[in-house]
């Protein structure tokens, strides 16, 4: 079952300049442990089935490739596309019977942990300030689609300090 959940990312990538217009990236990214809640759930085991709420610590990370075109000088504007792929983990999963909000239990399940791999497609549209040189400072959101048992999706809106050298 889907959740809305937030939490900070760490992103380290490269890009390289075909032509003034033109990138090729290369992205790695770690999504730090958050733990999410799952509301009016219905947990079906060997032992029968379960309501309430399932808690669990989830962490994703994994890599990315793409292109982007650059339009302008001092603000830039991107349009691109990377593609890679997203590993997720499910950890310390509980369920809790919440029947009664004022005392709610563990059920004691010994639930296992879970992973995921997936296709990740993530289009990328921004702006990039070119404030300096060799720096500068984006802001490009992008949309991940995650292709591979079931279909999810996620937004990232990273800030984004950027050091440029020339060869």
């Amino acid at each position: 079952k889907s959740t809305l959940g937030f939490g900070p990312a760490v992103w380290l990538g490269a890009r390289y300049g075909f032509t003034h217009s033109l990138e090729a990236t290369a992205t790695g990214f770690f999504e730090t442990p958050t733990t999410m809640f799952h509301n009016a759930m219905t947990l079906q085991t060997g032992s029968g089935q379960f309501n309430g709420t399932l808690q669990h610590s989830t962490t994703r990370f994994g890599g990315l490739v793409g292109a982007r075109l650059v339009l302008g000088l001092v603000w830039r504007f991107h349009a691109g596309v990377e593609v890679g792929l997203s590993q997720r983990l499910n950890t310390q999963l509980v369920m809790i019977d919440d029947r009664d909000a004022s005392a709610p239990v563990d059920y004691g399940l010994m639930l296992p942990n879970a992973s995921q791999t997936q296709f990740a497609i993530s289009p990328v549209l921004g702006l990039e300030w070119q404030a300096g040189d060799h720096f500068s400072f984006a802001v490009l959101p992008r949309a991940q689609i995650l292709v591979g048992g079931a279909l999810s999706w996620a937004v990232i809106v990273p800030l984004q300090f950027s050091w440029s050298w020339f060869l």
